[in-house]
């Protein structure tokens, strides 16, 4: 089950339950999955190898599809599954992050992104 967050024009907030997050096979497209918000308790139940979405900059993104291409391989993507990974998006080239794109379901929640604030900060480079 999935918990998605709409906000309306007007800021109201409805909180809708959805019967699944994903297909029979394990996963969907990512432009259907795609929510207008996504609250930090969601993202935190998606951290296997078999579902695995990742934060950052305030975005979420299922990165399930990458665990068998990805150059780090699979353990660097489980072992940031279900929390920020801003400073991981920091080290990606300008191409690399580009890529994020087609992975990229939702935003987090607003009450969330204050936590993410500090994974954009530790990305700064002084």
């Amino acid at each position: 089950m999935c918990l998605i967050e709409d906000v309306s024009p007007a800021g109201e907030v409805a909180v809708q339950k959805t019967e699944s997050c994903s297909t029979s096979s394990g996963s969907t497209s990512n432009s259907s999955r795609r929510r207008d918000r996504i609250s930090l308790e969601e993202v935190q139940k998606h951290t296997t190898k078999d579902d695995c979405w990742i934060i950052a900059n305030g975005k979420v993104y299922d990165v399930t599809s990458l665990m068998d291409i990805h150059p780090g391989g699979h353990k660097a993507l489980v072992g940031r599954a279900g929390q920020d990974a801003t400073r991981d998006y920091g080290f990606h080239s300008r191409k690399g992050q580009k890529m994020w794109n087609d992975f990229f379901i939702g935003k987090l929640a607003s009450s969330e992104n204050s936590k993410s604030l500090w994974g954009l900060l530790m990305s700064l480079k002084f």
